[in-house]
């Protein structure tokens, strides 16, 4: 019951190394009755009708060409998307450089190692990337992700129940984030008493990402409008005109100043930080902004990575 087709909100395929030495893959279904999702392993290929498989779920295969989202990968957009990474190694540089100048220049020979290790990373980075897809099709959105491992999702468009955007630092890449129906719980602690046990439990929705999305802030305009029906899906489709704002607002400056001004009052070790923590909270919070449209409920926060969500669900 818990796994009944009209339960079924998504369907997951992986495969591994290991997979492809055996011909096999995992088949993941994402369910709203069910608070795991049910996995078959090791199931041949060869031996898998997925089209069939998808129709059950509700996908139907089609012939139409989809609309692609496309992605673009490189030095500076690493940089962009991977800004603390990237920031911690420059810095790892810098002392590297600053300790083979003061201490011994034998130290310069660590920056082999290191520069190799990121020249291998970028190239690992990029043939992921160039290997992403994220497709939408009329009805349903399939996406694939991984390079080794390697995973395909399948929602259809009225079980997505929000999608979320974050658009990098310094231009117009991004990701995009989907959110299917349904969730994952996990046990988050243990308590043991009095002959009983108890258990905490943390809940994971079920979604999936593709990152360094080109043109991030007209890709979310136009995933909305295929989401909601508003835009017909095909390449090189255009988003709608604006949806009409019904009320906008921000949280009050107040109630964010006051909790971090008490807190740090309290711990009093974070004091001297206030000259940082006050105007960051100031900028935290005038970047919050909320706001209902005709169709939809959108959520905008952040000052480095910008993102926005948008939910439509509840609207009915």
């Amino acid at each position: 019951r818990e796994f009944a087709y009209d339960k079924i909100t998504g369907v997951v395929i992986s495969t591994s190394p290991w997979d492809r030495l055996f011909g096999t893959c995992t088949v993941r279904f994402w369910s709203i009755g069910a608070s795991m999702p049910l996995d078959l392993a090791h199931v041949k290929r060869a031996q898998l009708n997925l089209k069939a498989l998808l129709r059950q779920a509700g996908i139907p295969s089609t012939e139409s060409a989809p609309y692609e989202v496309p992605a673009r990968f490189g030095p500076l957009a690493w940089v962009q998307g991977r800004l603390p990474l990237a920031v911690f190694v420059g810095l790892l540089g810098l002392g590297v450089g600053l300790a083979g100048a003061l201490i011994d220049a034998a130290l310069f020979t660590l920056a082999i190692p290191l520069g190799l290790a990121l020249v291998a990373w970028l190239l690992y980075q990029s043939a992921l990337y160039r290997r992403q897809r994220l497709r939408f099709f009329p009805g349903h959105v399939e996406g694939e992700v991984g390079v080794l491992w390697r995973s395909s999702y399948y929602a259809r468009y009225d079980n997505i129940k929000k999608v979320k955007v974050t658009r990098y630092p310094g231009g117009d890449l991004g990701s995009v984030q989907l959110f299917v129906a349904g969730e994952m719980r996990v046990a988050a602690n243990q308590k043991a008493g009095q002959g009983d046990q108890q258990s905490g439990s943390a809940t994971i929705p079920y979604s999936f990402t593709a990152a360094f999305l080109d043109g991030v802030e007209d890709q979310r305009r136009l995933i909305d409008d295929f989401l909601l029906g508003r835009v017909a899906v095909a390449p090189g489709a255009q988003p709608a005109e604006p949806l009409p704002v019904l009320r906008e607002g921000q949280p009050a400056l107040g109630n964010a100043l006051t909790r971090v001004i008490l807190f740090s009052v309290v711990t009093v070790v974070f004091i001297p930080l206030l000259l940082l923590t006050v105007p960051w909270t100031i900028v935290a919070v005038r970047r919050l902004s909320y706001r209902v449209e005709g169709g939809r409920v959108l959520a905008r926060r952040g000052v480095l990575y910008t993102s926005q969500s948008s939910t439509w669900s509840l609207l009915g």
